[in-house]
C-alpha cells in the first residue's frame, strides 16, 4: 500500500524539537511517523496531530539499537510502500564535565544516542528510499558541531561526527536523488531552560544578537524548508539557527 501522503519519520519526536518538527511536518501535508522511546511522548504528539487534522503514526524506537530501527523502517515500508524524508533528531545533552572527569558510561551514553543513533537511522533511511531515486534527510546537529563550550566534551564530539556524518552522505548519494542536510540549533527555548534563575537566562539570551533565544518552532520551520522541494538544489549543507549565536 502506497500512502496518498509523503511519509517521513522523525526521531525524538515525543518532545522538544521534534515534536515541533513532527507537527509542523504534519501541518504542511506529511504523513508523520512519530517515533520515540518513550510510548506516551510518542503518542500524545501523534494524537495532537490528529486532532489538528493531521495524519501520524507513533512508534517506539531506542535509535542506539540498529536492529530496532532497521525494523521500524522495514515497517513503516510494509504498511507505507515508501519512505520520502527523515528527520534524525533524537538526542540527549550528555554529562557536564570535563573530559578528565567523562567516565567510558557517559561517554559511549551520549555518543551511542547522538551519533550512532543518527548513522543506525540513515542507514537504513538511505537503503529504504535509494531504489525509489528519491529523498530527503535532515540531520539534528548543533552550533555545537562547530564551535564549543567548556564541560560538554561528549556532545560536541557526538554533534562534530553528525555534521561529518552528514557531508560524507550528501556525496555519496547525491547521484541517487538523495539529499542530506544538518541544521544546527543554538540555544532553544525548550523546557529544561525553562526554570533557569533569571540571571542565568538573561546571560545565556544576551549571546544571541537577536535578543532572544529560539523556539522549537523555529527550528521545525527550516526542517520543514529543507524537506521540501523548494529546497530541491541543497545537499551537504549546514544551516545553522540560532539568533546569531555564532556570528560573534
Amino acid at each position: 500500500m502506497t500512502s496518498p501522503r509523503p511519509v517521513v519519520l522523525v526521531t525524538g519526536a515525543g518532545a522538544g524539537i521534534g515534536r515541533a518538527c513532527a507537527i509542523t511536518l504534519a501541518s504542511h501535508g506529511y504523513h508523520v511517523i512519530a517515533a520515540d522511546r518513550d510510548e506516551r511522548s510518542a503518542e500524545s504528539t501523534t494524537r495532537h496531530i490528529g486532532d489538528h487534522g493531521g495524519f501520524g503514526d507513533a512508534h517506539v524506537c531506542d535509535v542506539t539499537n540498529s536492529a530496532a530501527v532497521d525494523a521500524m523502517v522495514d515497517m513503516i515500508i510494509r504498511k507505507h510502500g515508501a519512505l520520502d524524508g527523515a528527520v534524525n533528531n533524537a538526542g540527549i545533552s550528555g554529562a557536564r564535565v570535563g573530559i578528565a572527569d567523562l567516565d567510558d558510561e557517559a561517554w559511549i551514553h551520549t555518543r551511542s544516542i547522538d551519533l550512532d543513533g543518527v548513522l543506525y537511522c540513515m542507514r537504513a533511511e538511505i537503503r529504504a528510499m535509494r531504489p525509489r531515486g528519491r529523498g530527503s534527510i535532515v540531520n539534528m546537529a548543533s552550533i555545537l558541531s562547530t564551535v564549543a563550550v567548556s564541560n560538554a566534551a561528549a556532545y560536541i564530539t557526538a554533534k562534530h561526527g553528525v555534521l561529518g556524518l552528514t557531508r560524507s552522505a550528501a556525496l555519496d548519494y547525491a547521484q541517487d536523488g538523495i539529499r542530506i542536510n544538518a541544521v544546527g540549533p543554538g540555544f532553544i527555548d525548550v523546557e529544561r531552560r525553562r526554570d533557569m534563575a533569571a540571571d542565568v537566562r538573561h546571560d545565556l539570551t544576551a549571546r544571541h544578537p537577536i535578543g532572544r533565544l529560539g523556539s522549537p518552532e523555529d527550528v521545525a520551520e527550516l526542517v520543514t524548508f529543507l524537506m521540501s522541494e523548494r529546497a530541491r538544489n541543497i545537499t551537504g549543507s549546514f544551516v545553522p539557527t540560532d539568533g546569531g549565536y555564532t556570528v560573534h
